[in-house]
């Protein structure tokens, strides 16, 4: 339990030692499922190390045995499952080759040639040396394939023994991944997958109850928009997420797998990052007629610029998360 005053190194913003900054108590407290305790320590993880180690905690493997990591991206999950279990060989797979680029650099297979000349962030490349620090001895354990994992073939024998998912099975359409699981994996192994508030709701934490895009401040922002001739509908309208646990399981069952729920998360998620990345792409959703897209993110910016002077804007204090929900998936 972190202690009130206690120094938590913050990791969260690529600085791999931390800045030793003292948070406020009830803050840290907040972001506990982010907070973990190394050599002494606690260090606050950035949110997509937090949830990649929650979701490897949850893999039973055994030494030797051929894993799969579908969607890797930059390879932070595929280093994670390697930490928790060391002895695993690991196909990682990408389709974005940006992402499978900075991953290949980071587990020593290519020169980051591209990469580092892009990079200008010090505390970036810092935590890409310490990245590369743990990653090293791994290196002849892990391979990484760019394409789309539906499209991936492999021959019967080389079946895996198992696989994780980390934050991509939910872009995909669900029968036709566990379509493909059930070629890819062998009888009796399983898949640790998690999925976001925009795919699946959460009995116990409701999307419309509290996943950030339902937060009031997208209301005050549609408002705005409302003045300036934008037509939009009305933020909580956006759709309701299209799976729940019945759902999973029956998709699942259909393709051979029994699915169970194992674990959920509340995300904390910034809101100036909700504001910046999120509320635009949300906004285009809601647009009901055609609007040109540079007049539309203008007008967008300064609903934004608005919104946030009106008195309440950002009070709502229950739509902040993004619900992580953890499932295994096991091949009958």
């Amino acid at each position: 339990m972190v202690k009130k005053n206690e120094k938590i190194f913050d990791v969260s913003k690529g600085n791999p030692y931390g800045d030793g900054r003292y948070y406020d108590y009830q803050e840290v407290n907040t972001w506990m499922p982010q907070v973990v305790e190394e050599r002494g320590n606690h260090i606050l993880l950035s949110i997509y190390h937090a949830v990649a180690r929650r979701l490897v905690s949850h893999v039973t493997a055994k030494p030797g045995q051929r894993w799969l990591d579908i969607g890797c991206g930059t390879a932070i999950s595929t280093l994670e499952l390697l930490l928790q279990n060391p002895e695993l060989i690991v196909l990682a797979i990408d389709e974005e080759e940006g992402m499978l680029g900075v991953a290949k650099y980071k587990f020593h297979k290519q020169d980051g040639t591209n990469i580092l000349t892009e990079a200008d962030d010090p505390r970036l490349l810092q935590y890409w040396e310490l990245f590369r620090a743990k990653s090293e001895s791994f290196v002849d354990q892990v391979r990484f394939h760019l394409g789309s994992f539906q499209d991936f073939e492999i021959a019967k024998s080389e079946s895996f023994d198992g696989a994780i998912a980390n934050q991509s099975l939910h872009w995909m359409d669900p029968a036709e991944a566990f379509k493909k699981l059930g070629e890819l994996l062998k009888p009796g192994s399983s898949i640790v997958w998690n999925t976001a508030s925009h795919f699946y709701n959460n009995a116990t934490f409701p999307s419309a109850e509290f996943a950030l895009r339902y937060n009031d401040f997208f209301g005050f922002v549609l408002d705005e928009l409302a003045k300036s001739g934008i037509v939009t509908t009305d933020y909580k309208t956006l759709a309701t997420p299209p799976h729940n646990l019945n759902s999973i399981k029956t998709i699942s069952s259909k393709q051979g797998f029994e699915t169970e729920q194992v674990a959920t998360h509340l995300c904390t998620t910034d809101l100036q990052v909700f504001i910046s990345q999120y509320i635009p792409a949300l906004v285009k959703q809601l647009v009901a007629e055609e609007v040109d897209e540079a007049e539309l993110e203008a007008k967008v910016q300064s609903a934004i610029a608005a919104a946030i002077s009106k008195p309440g804007s950002l009070q709502d204090r229950t739509h902040k998360y993004d619900v992580n929900t953890i499932f295994i998936s096991t091949k009958k």
